[in-house]
């Protein structure tokens, strides 16, 4: 039977590549695929919640998007997901047996949950995998693509990992433009960059600003 699994572990895509994970990891370094590590965890945090609808603004100077989104606070919540792995962690794997990387939000197809207090996650080898429809090494060991900039894949990479989760026809789902420039921001963009990147990649179904009335 043909598996339906999205991910495959590091250990059975470098067997079916018939390359070693030394490879995977080396190739995700240099930014070749996008590596990926498993939570499974249980974690104290809240979720992403739209509130209902409401007339805007609710006090003089309220932001549109505080408005339209609240923290609901939820019980310890165990969360099994798989999260990027950045760059400079798979290159620690390649030389250490662990890394640590600090989270302190996490996306899920069930919405996005806050967490009470950023959590460091020790991580290790088997923790790690890479999406099965990008088992081909996607951008290739001798990449075809070098015109491309480092800049242009991180702001690519941003548009996969924040939207292509969301649901067109859930507001809920959609990420905030904030959130997307401050992830940008801890890639080395400023903050001016950043902002434009965040605004550049939103999609046309998903525009910004009031809600319409019903």
């Amino acid at each position: 039977m043909k598996s339906q699994t999205e991910y495959l572990l590091l250990d059975e895509a470098a067997a079916l590549l018939k390359v070693s994970t030394d490879n995977l990891l080396l190739q995700a370094t240099e930014g070749f695929l996008q590596a990926y590590w498993l939570l499974n965890k249980t974690l104290q945090s809240d979720m992403l919640e739209q509130v209902p609808a409401g007339v805007f603004p609710a006090y003089p100077g309220q932001d549109i998007e505080e408005w339209s989104s609240n923290l609901i606070e939820v019980a310890s919540t165990k969360h099994f997901t798989f999260i990027p792995l950045d760059r400079d962690k798979a290159g620690e794997l390649l030389t250490k047996s662990t890394t640590e990387c600090q989270i302190s939000r996490i996306r899920t197809p069930e919405g996005i949950y806050s967490l009470a207090e950023p959590n460091v996650i020790t991580i290790t080898r088997q923790h790690v995998a890479i999406m099965r429809n990008g088992r081909e090494a996607q951008r290739k060991q001798t990449p075809d693509n070098d015109y491309e900039s480092e800049l242009l894949r991180l702001v690519n990479r941003a548009s996969k990992e924040f939207w292509s989760t969301a649901d067109r026809d859930d507001k809920s789902t959609y990420p905030k433009n904030s959130d997307i420039a401050t992830w940008l921001m801890e890639q080395d963009f400023t903050k001016t960059l950043a902002d434009k990147a965040a605004t550049i990649i939103r999609p046309e179904w998903a525009p910004k600003g009031r809600r319409p009335e019903e």
